[in-house]
């Protein structure tokens, strides 16, 4: 469910960068239909902004939460709140991320997709109280002075 400062998280392995763009993207040909990440895990397309969804694919499968999560949106608030909840290491190895943030996750069921090879991780509650952020022609960048 759509819910602000939350940051929920999926891990899986697929077979090239192009296969995760086509498993979470969107087909806005007539109307917004589900991507198959979001029938797989039985969540709303509605419930979810794009510009709050990340997805990346690694040449190399890992098992660390750190790697996997490096170069996300707030990283060290991410990384840090993640590995707070369920440690750095991870018991399996993977290569693709989904990250959606404003979003808790609460659907446990399915926690894992066969089909996709895709598991929810967890969620976890950050802070943008210190992260002043501000949009200019498209282009987001962290502002340098308090904006209040």
């Amino acid at each position: 469910m759509k819910k602000e400062m939350y940051v929920s998280l999926w891990l899986g392995n697929r077979k090239s960068e192009e296969d995760l763009e086509n498993y979470v993207g969107f087909d806005y040909s007539d109307d917004v239909t589900a991507s198959e990440f979001s029938k797989d895990f039985d969540v709303n397309p509605d419930e979810i902004d794009e510009d709050f969804f990340e997805s990346a694919y690694l040449p190399e499968s890992s098992g660390i939460i750190s790697i996997l999560l490096m170069g996300c949106s707030y990283e060290k608030e991410v990384i840090g709140e993640f590995e707070r909840k369920i440690g750095d290491k991870l018991p399996s190895a993977y290569n693709s991320v989904i990250l959606v943030y404003d979003y808790q996750y609460t659907r446990k069921i399915p926690a894992y997709s066969p089909k996709s090879h895709f598991e929810f991780i967890d969620y976890v509650k950050i802070s943008y109280q210190d992260l002043k952020i501000y949009c200019i022609s498209s282009i987001t960048v962290q502002c340098p002075y308090p904006l209040d």
